[in-house]
Order: C-alpha cells, then structure tokens, then sequence
C-alpha cells in the first residue's frame, strides 16, 4: 500500500512530467475503449460471455478527477429469478484498475453488488488514462466522472464531504492551500481517533476540527483540537464527539506542497457517561472495559443483596496511562466514598452498603488518560454483630475463622469462663487482613479488662485472669477499611501452683519440675529443705516456650531476699547460692507483662567438701593432680600439704570451666610465696624449706586441675614426632618438658588415600573447589590442620583443573589431583523466543532467541548457534534449532508460528431476520474466513454463534434465522489451514446491525 501510495502521490505532485505520445493502445485495449469526459455518466452492462469493460480519458487540464463507480446486478436488472438475485447480492462484483499511459496502476478499486466506490486522482493535462471494469457475474453498472480544480474546498462554505470513518489520501499542491472536508457523526455515542499522515509534506502539517452549529457557521471546540505532523511524521488524537452532529477538518501547510493520508477511526462509548444512563453490572462478575478518550467517564450501577453486607470494589489497571478515580454513590448522588489509583496500581475499596439498594459508581482517569480496565464487586456478609448486646456466643478451646469486612466492621464475640482459677489465652492470628487490627477484652458491664494490638501482618496473642464462671465479651476491628480473614480461638489454662510464699509447693532436691507460667501476675511458688551438711544450692531453669524474660527469686522462711535471676528473652536461668544445713528455703518464678510458657527447673547441690577457711583445708599428697569444683563466684577451697625435706616445687593449675580462678601458695605463718589468676594452664616454680604450706583457690565459678610436686605423676608433657608420609609411618615421642624423661612413643600410621569430594563438576558459572579428604593406612581420616590445599586458577570453565595438596604437622609429602568441568546440557537451561506468534505480511520471519540459566541470568550467544528453517514467511510452524557449544552442550528446538493477516466487516445489510457480511478480501495466504454475530458485544458464548467459510475468495455470508427487529454484533477473522492444522488471524473489530 505505502508503495503504491507513492506512487500515486509523485504522480500527483510532480507538474512537469514531459508528455510522451500514447503508444499502448493494445496494452489497454484502447482500440475498443470508450472515451470520457469529465461530467460523464456511463450506464453498463455486463453479460456472461462480456465480462469486461475498457474506457479512457485524456485530461483537458492539471486537476481533481472523481470516478464513482455503482454496482447495479440486482437493482436493475429483471427478468431474473429470486435465487439468481440472492446469489447476486452476496457474490457479485466488479473490480476497477486504472493505469497511465505509461501501464503504471494509479489505483484498484473493488465494488460489491449494492455498493458504491469512488477513487479522486490528480490527472496532468494532455495525458491519457486508461480505466478497466471487470465483473465475475452479469448485471448494470455506472460510472460518473467529475473534475475539481482542488479536490476540497479552500474554505469551509465549500468543504468537501467525506466520511466520518475511513481513510482520506490527498496534497497540498499550491502554497496557501487549505483542504476543508466535512463529515456526519452516526447516533451513536463515540470517540474518534484521528491519524495524520505527512508523508511528503515540505514542511509541518496541520488538522483542525471544527463543530458546526446551525445558524451560527463553523464554531471551534470547547479544546481547540488540532494536531501537526512533521515530514514522514505522523499525529494523532482522540476524543469523543456529538452523534448526529456536523464536523469541519481543514488540513494545510506551513509553507510548500505536499501529500497527506487522514485516517480517522470510530470506537463506540459503550458505558454511559452520567448517573442517568449508567449500565447496570452484578456482582461476583467481573466487568472488562475502558476509557475510551478524553474526558471519559464510566458510570455503573448495581444493587445490593438482601443481608447486611460490606462490597469489595476490586479494580484492575490493564492500561490506563494516567491515575484514575472511582467514586461510588447512592441513588441521590449522594457520595459513598472513593478511591485513587496511582499510575498502574489497582483500586480496592470497602464499605457497607445497605440491603436491597441501587447504588451507583463512576471511574475516570486524569488529563487525557485512556487505556483497559477490569473490575468486580464482591460482597462479604456481616456475619457477626457490631455491637456487644448481639455478640456470638463461642465455646473455649475451638477456633473460630471470620473476616473483618470493611470500614468500621466490629466482630463481639462472647464466651463463660471454666469452674476454677484459670488464665485464658486469647489467640489471634491474621490470615489476611491489610491493616493493623485491634482486639479489646470487656465484662459483663462493658468494663475494659485489657486489650492487644497488631502490627502489619503479626498476630495477636493475650493472657487475662478472668474469675470463674463468669460471662466475658471480646471484639475485634482493624484500622480504616480493612479487610481480610482471622482466626481466634480462647483457651483456659489452670493456675497448677500457688501465688503466694505461704502455699508454696514442696519439691524435692534434683527433682525436675515442670511447670508454666499463664498470664499476666501469675507467681509459682516452690519450698525445698536442705541437706544436713555444707553445700552450695544450683538453681537451674529451662525456658521451654516463655514469651518474654522471667525471674526466679530465692527466699528464706521469714521472705528475706538471698538473690535473684533474670532470663533474657529465651535464655535459662542458673545461680548458686551457699544455704545453712536442714533449713527451709522458698523460690518464685514469674514472667514479664502477661507473657505465657512452659518451664522446667531442679533444684541440686554440691557438697562443699574443701573447707571455705584455712582451718578447714583439705590434705593433698604431693605428684598427683586433683579436680576440683568452685560452687559459686563466692566459694573458696583451701587444701595443705607437708614437705618432708628443702626442694623446688612446681606448682602446675588448669581451668577446667568457666571463668579465670585465683591460686595462692602460703606458708602456715601465711607467707605468702606464689600469687596467680589461671585463664588456661599455669605453671610456676618455687624453692621451699620442709614444713607445713596451704593453698588458696577462688574467684570464679566453674571446675579445676592442681598439682604440686617435683614432677612425679605431675610431668609437664611435650611432644616431638618423625613425620609420617605416604611410604613409612611416623612416631609421636612424648616426654616431659622439665625432667626430658620419655613417657611415651606412639605410632603415626603411613598416608595411604587422599581423594577430592568429585572428580567431575557440571558448569554453573561458579568457582569449583572440591574438598579433600585424608586417610592414614588404618582407614582413619587425617584432620584437615595437618595438610594444606593450594587450586589451580580459574575452575570455573570447561577444562580440568588441579588440587595440590601439601602436608605438614605429623605429615610430609605432596599429592597433586586433578578434576574436570564439564558442559552444562541444554536441558537445564530455559530457551525463550522474542515473539512466538506473527501475523503474515509477506515478510520471513526472524525471532530472536535468549537464553537464561537456573538463576535467571542471561547465557550469551557465544555459547551457542542458532539456525532457523527457510522460508518463515507463509502461514504455518516453524521450528528454530538452537545448538550449544563451550561450557554447554546439547540441541534444543523452539516453535513459533505465523497466523494469517486480520480482516475487516466491510459492511452489515440487514434483511429480514438476517443479516448480509461482506468481507474485505484477504490474500491467498488465507483459506477461508469465520463470521461471529452475537447479540452481546462481549460475544458471550450464550448468545454467540460462528459461521465458517471454506474459501477466501467467497467474501460474503448470509446469516440466517435471526431475531427479527434485533441489534447483532458481527466480527471475522481469517484462517489457513497448513498441513491439516488450522491458524487463525485475530479477530476484527465489531459492526453492528439491526434485522428487519
């Protein structure tokens, strides 16, 4: 078309051809031709053995020719039979080419049977034209001709008519000329879209639009319209105008000449754009429609269910272009409330609406916003009351599911405490409520006994003392219009041990004691007596699900203090205390706020055996080493020794657990010879005269290792070894440090195996480091401290790499093993083609292909070939082969097809109970069409049915056993059929018709 169309145009614009003589009489059977003039009118006739006519005119000046051809088979035509005309009315036709001089087609022309045609050229003066009729039936024909100095008006009182939907190709062809056309708007209530085309232009043009008013001349409208085009360039607008009203366009120039091409295209506002004719909708449906231009609005109405409810307005963006509104009313206009999308976000919006009304709801969008939108109304019943006095009434320990259900929802619930002193866990939690939410607990009276909040989209979870058999209210509501589902559930856990020092439970000592705490002021309260010797009291206590810190206090008969613990979120409790012999002690357990949770705790002693003064030192013989335990931060051991004779001692400490311990060497005249902390291992070394000496241990809690003595059993070991390595074993030689005396030779077994975790490792874009492992002769692993391993750069490629592994410590020697990264297969990967589905266009097709990994990152195209099939131009599948190579492997295949070009409803005659379909006529890339008509112009499949027909040279349809006096919505598409396997063009935009 483009190129035909300049053709047209050079031929328009260009003045000073030079004028050949005419020399293709027999070209254009001009030997028989009729000659025309401008004013002509030609009445024809064809017949089945002339079927063709054959006309000329030469141009008496540089101007606009008019040619209209009608097509008359049946109208004129008599003494033929009523299936002869029907079979007219739908098939025939006559086609029209006219050519230059020089056999170049200047314009082609196809009029059905009923119809009329007309093609405006400009012709040069002295020039010969030639036209041909061709017919595929018998019957009349006319053809008028008309010349125009300029094909439009230069002003708006000579304007001239075209249509208000279709497609206009004319030029500018002096400098200052204006082109004025005028059009009729249909019935209907639409938005046109126009779309100008400069195609040849020497400067910007321009389109204005005028409405006509009667009596007052051409006024412009309330937003002057207009729009400019830059040479090559194309503008566009849309906006809605009046039905059955007048319109003016003037086109022109800046400066110069030039062609143009006016498309102008009508969609109609099916949603009326007031409250009084707003289109009704139900609810649960969800409603598919759009802004269809500037200043659109869209009013709906529905009515509500005949339960108290609240309505969820869900509204989907598909793509609107700017921020859009919805507003919703009752019947008086009185506004409900509204919401604001903002760019592509959706619209939810709740409120409860009163039973068994017409409520009404508008969506606009800001500026000139147009675009697709989808929407539904679902309604969510109140189910529980609002108010205390109608709670529900609920049984403890069962879940209750329910839903907030919009602005200012409350849910009262009610519920009768157990016969016995108890706690009651209200447990709530959000399923999908959008909003903090609030639960508040009353009594009877409507008294506040305490109330829990959450935060996004967290729960609620609250503990409350309630009496005993007593009746209680709780409610539940979220902020602004929330909405969403809950579950909540009201659980009674008895209060099992006292609150108080005086009822205190007895336990026994080391008994585990399991037990919880239950709300908000709960105190369990334990009593122990002790044993008949010194010892220290450990308190230990296990938080097993307590929601928040808790305490343990410890006290005497009379409720002095001895100390306390504090746990710090899920942390245990541990603390020593040193209590009196055959005493009665009591201890507390109780949680911050109302936090809840199971605990369990043992009360245990160690005896303190080490005396806590000197008086009381325990005996200690000399080279062999005693463990010992500090029982708290508090408690002090001291131990005595005798030396029989002058000698060096050493003096050697180990911190077995917990923090650092003090150790002081006295004499019994508490001289004091050695003084250190021991963090680890300490050993010190002193000259000591015969006599009696004492040690002194404190300072922390936690277990430790002394020993005094000239070496003996208390040997300072070290250790010296003759590494083993993958041929001869080692030998580990212990001896001690101070008197070099070996105690001991071990051996270190030979190396035998070392291995990588894998030898293969599939590529994955990642650095590969298989681990290794070590074993000695035994089968016993050797730790990884005792080797080092030093990869081979890179590893993340295809190829084989290396691991050396060097030993060291008890081990000598060097392995080198090597490992492989091999390709990733193709199946692993996700192949993705830029487009799938094309329509024809007489082009090959070509889509891109892109390839991802797991992670979704994108393989470059050095990693494989890409190889399409000829042809990937006709109709039909096509198959792209993708073969890798490098660091994958494999061949995969990917699919995309090319659907047939669309096709239009040429024009809807309607007959009795029918309706005729002429098609606009498609290529032969196409083997037939199908014809839906419905009377939904959503094409429902209740109302729809289609027609199929079988080839693409039968352009009409009769559709048959209509309703009579009834609108119908009628579209087509086309669709070729590729080794058995039909494709189907999309389908075209609807025409509508009413039957006789």
């Amino acid at each position: 078309m483009k190129k035909l169309l300049s053709v047209i145009l050079a031929f328009v614009l260009v003045f000073s051809l030079c004028v050949i003589p005419a020399s293709a009489n027999g070209t254009h059977a001009s030997k028989g031709a009729t000659v025309v003039n401008a004013g002509d009118v030609v009445q024809g006739q064809f017949t089945t053995s002339s079927t063709a006519a054959y006309y000329k005119i030469t141009a008496t000046d540089t101007m606009y020719y008019k040619f209209t051809f009608t097509n008359q088979s049946v109208e004129l035509k008599t003494g033929i039979s009523i299936a002869d005309s029907f079979l007219n009315l739908f098939f025939a036709k006559f086609d029209v080419q006219i050519t230059d001089q020089y056999d170049a087609d200047l314009a082609n022309l196809t009029v059905r049977c009923g119809y009329s045609g007309n093609v405006s050229l400009k012709l040069t003066k002295g020039q010969t034209y030639y036209i041909k009729i061709t017919t595929n039936a018998d019957g009349y024909y006319k053809m008028a001709v008309d010349a125009f100095v300029d094909i439009a008006g230069n002003s708006w009182n000579t304007a001239y008519e075209t249509m208000s939907v279709g497609q206009l190709i004319s030029s500018i062809d002096a400098d200052g000329d204006k082109d004025w056309f005028y059009f009729q708007t249909d019935d209907t209530d639409s938005f046109y879209n126009f779309d100008l085309e400069n195609i040849s232009g020497s400067s910007t043009m321009h389109m204005y639009l005028y409405e006509y008013v009667e009596g007052a001349g051409q006024v412009p409208l309330r937003d002057t319209f207009s729009i400019s085009a830059s040479r090559s360039d194309t503008a566009n607008k849309l906006l809605k105008l009046k039905p059955n009203t007048k319109y003016y366009l003037c086109i022109y120039l800046n400066s110069g000449i030039g062609g143009y091409q006016l498309d102008i295209k009508q969609t109609l506002d099916a949603v009326g754009d007031t409250q009084e004719n707003a289109y009704k909708v139900d609810t649960d449906t969800k409603v598919t429609t759009a802004l269809d231009g500037k200043g659109d609005v869209d009013w709906f109405k529905f009515t509500t269910k005949d339960y108290d409810a609240y309505y969820y307005f869900n509204m989907d963006n598909l793509s609107i272009d700017n921020d859009y509104f919805l507003y919703v009313y009752d019947a008086a206009g009185n506004e409900i409330g509204f919401g604001r999308s903002y760019s592509d976000y959706g619209i939810s919006k709740n409120f409860k609406l009163s039973p068994n009304t017409e409520y009404y709801f508008k969506i606009y969008a800001l500026s000139s916003g147009t675009g697709n939108y989808n929407f539904v109304i679902n309604d969510i019943a109140d189910s529980h009351a609002n108010e205390q006095e109608n709670a529900t009434q609920i049984q403890l320990d069962r879940e209750i599911s329910a839903c907030v259900s919009g602005d200012g929802d409350i849910d009262f619930f009610k519920f009768t405490t157990e016969d016995f002193d108890a706690y009651y866990y209200f447990d709530m939690e959000n399923l999908s409520i959008d909003n903090d939410y609030f639960l508040y607990v009353y009594d009877k009276s409507g008294n506040e006994i305490g109330f829990g909040r959450s935060y996004s989209n967290y729960g609620i979870s609250k503990n409350f003392k309630l009496s005993p058999n007593t009746e209680y209210y709780f409610e539940i509501h979220a902020l602004s219009s929330a909405t969403g589902n809950y579950k909540v559930a009201v659980t009674a856990e008895k209060d099992s041990y006292p609150n108080t020092q005086a009822e205190a439970k007895k336990i026994s000592l080391n008994e585990e004691i399991f037990a919880s705490v239950t709300g908000s002021g709960d105190i369990d309260y334990f009593k122990f007596t002790t044993e008949d010797f010194d010892a220290y009291y450990y308190f230990d206590m296990e938080n097993l699900s307590i929601d928040n810190d808790y305490f343990l206090y410890v006290y005497d008969k009379s409720g002095n203090e001895i100390g306390f613990g504090r746990s710090y979120s899920n942390y245990g409790i541990s603390k020593n205390f040193k209590l009196s012999p055959n005493t009665e002690y009591y201890f507390e357990i109780h949680a911050l706020s109302s936090a809840t949770g199971n605990y369990k705790v043992t009360v245990s002693y160690v005896a303190d055996a080490e005396g806590d003064v000197k008086e009381k030192a325990a005996e200690i013989s000399l080279n062999k080493s005693i463990t010992r335990e500090l029982s708290s931060d508090d408690d002090v051991d001291w131990f005595k020794f005798t030396l029989d004779y002058d000698c060096n001692i050493r003096m050697v400490a180990t911190n077995e657990s917990g923090s650092s311990k003090r150790f002081v060497l006295y004499s019994a005249i508490n001289k004091e010879f050695i003084n250190f902390t021991c963090y680890s291992s300490t050993e010190k070394t002193q000259i000591l005269d015969a006599g009696e000496y004492y040690i002194k241990v404190y300072d922390n809690d936690g277990y430790y290792t002394l020993a005094i003595g000239d070496c003996g059993s208390a040997h300072k070991e070290d250790y010296r070894y003759v590494q083993a390595t993958d041929s001869a074993d080692g030998i580990k030689t212990t001896y001690c440090k101070s008197c070099k005396k070996v105690i001991k030779k071990e051996v270190i077994p030979r190396i035998d195996k070392v291995s990588l975790s894998y030898t293969k490792g599939t590529y994955s874009g990642n650095v590969k480091k298989p681990s290794v492992t070590a074993y000695d002769v035994n089968g016993d692993k050797i730790s990884s401290s005792q080797y080092k391993v030093t990869y081979s750069s890179g590893r993340v490629n295809v190829g084989t790499y290396t691991a050396t592994v060097e030993f060291t410590g008890k081990y000598a020697g060097t392995k080198t093993l090597k490992f492989k990264v091999v390709p990733l297969a193709s199946s692993k990967l996700k192949l993705k083609l830029s487009t799938t589905s094309y329509t024809y266009n007489g082009k090959a097709k070509k889509p891109s292909v892109k390839v991802y990994n797991s992670k979704g990152d994108l393989v470059t195209s050095g990693n494989y070939k890409v190889e399409y099939p000829s042809g990937r131009k006709n109709v039909g599948s096509y198959k792209v082969k993708v073969v890798f190579k490098g660091n994958y492997s494999g061949t995969e295949y990917l699919t995309f097809k090319v659907n047939p070009a669309k096709t239009t409803v040429k024009k809807l005659t309607a007959g009795k109970k029918s309706l005729k379909v002429s098609i606009t006529k498609k290529s032969t890339q196409v083997t037939g069409y199908q014809v839906q008509y419905s009377t939904s112009k959503s094409f429902k499949a209740k109302y729809t049915k289609t027609k199929t027909i079988s080839s693409y040279k039968t352009t009409s349809a009769t559709l048959k056993s209509l309703k009579a006096k009834k609108t119908y919505y009628v579209r087509v598409r086309t669709y070729k059929t590729v080794n058995g396997k039909k494709y189907y063009s999309g389908w075209s935009s609807y025409k509508t018709k009413k039957t006789k």
